[in-house]
């Protein structure tokens, strides 16, 4: 996982190294040992076939992207709560128009779905009405009442913003489709969780309200280089992840 992390939050360090996508290939040799060893933790497809896909992409190879895409695709049907976070993540830097950047977003609300226990629907007074029943309703480790109480679906120790930080992902990819209203319902329930107002990201989150209309603008007219999205970005791990207290320390990390 440190090998992952080290490629998905490449951006801290000062020099681009060309070199470091040799982290994939020890990553994904430790995560294909850690599930033949562990069989049973469902995570680790997810994590897994998100190597092998970046994998295939970087070195052409569809058989490989192809292995790692269906390995996550089976964690996600063993483990939805999970996984279909981990697909829409990885999925999320496709080209707008791509089929594949499609399912990005599905899988987004299908995840909203799975924990929330019902269906939610796609438009932003539905998301704006989805707010206000959760708005009173919530653990203080964010768990939505009447919903899933897997640790994925609420604030879990070992990430104890991810309520947080999946909404900051799942507004930034309803922009890039080019629904500013609703994705700015969907930054919203972020600030929702009782542990919104310590997390070290909020500042983000609140730009991104602020500015959906005019990033989902440059998304729609193709400028070159785009907004970016919480995938690309130097917090793409440590958005749901990190806490306000270890916050200096992460911010002049040096993976070397």
């Amino acid at each position: 996982m440190s090998h992952l992390w080290r490629v998905a939050e490449r951006s801290r360090e000062a020099r681009q190294d060309p070199t470091i996508t040799d982290q994939l290939i020890l990553a994904d040799k430790y995560l294909s040992e850690a599930r033949r060893l562990d069989p049973k933790d469902f995570r680790i497809p997810g994590f897994e076939g998100s190597v092998k896909m970046a994998l295939g992409s970087i070195h052409q190879d569809e058989a490989l992207k192809r292995e790692g895409y269906f390995i996550l695709k089976d964690g996600m049907r063993r483990y939805p709560e999970f996984n279909l976070f981990t697909m829409s993540f990885v999925l999320a830097n496709a080209p707008r128009e791509d089929a594949k950047f499609a399912d990005a977003v599905e899988y987004a609300w299908k995840n909203v779905e799975v924990c929330v226990g019902h269906r939610v629907g796609r438009a932003a007074a539905d998301v704006a009405a989805l707010s206000a029943s959760m708005r009173n309703t919530l653990s203080p480790s964010a768990q939505i009442a009447g919903g899933s109480s897997d640790r994925a679906c609420r604030n879990p120790p070992a990430a104890p913003h991810n309520m947080e930080g999946f909404f900051l992902h799942m507004g930034d990819l309803l922009v890039k489709k080019g629904e500013a209203d609703t994705a700015r319902e969907i930054y919203k329930l972020a600030q929702l969780a009782p542990t919104y107002f310590s997390w070290p990201h909020a500042q983000v989150l609140e730009k991104r309200i602020e500015q959906a209309p005019e990033r989902a603008r440059l998304w729609a007219e193709g400028v070159k280089p785009p907004p970016e999205i919480l995938f690309q970005s130097s917090i793409a791990c440590v958005a749901c992840h990190q806490e306000r207290a270890v916050s200096r320390q992460l911010s002049a990390l040096s993976f070397r």
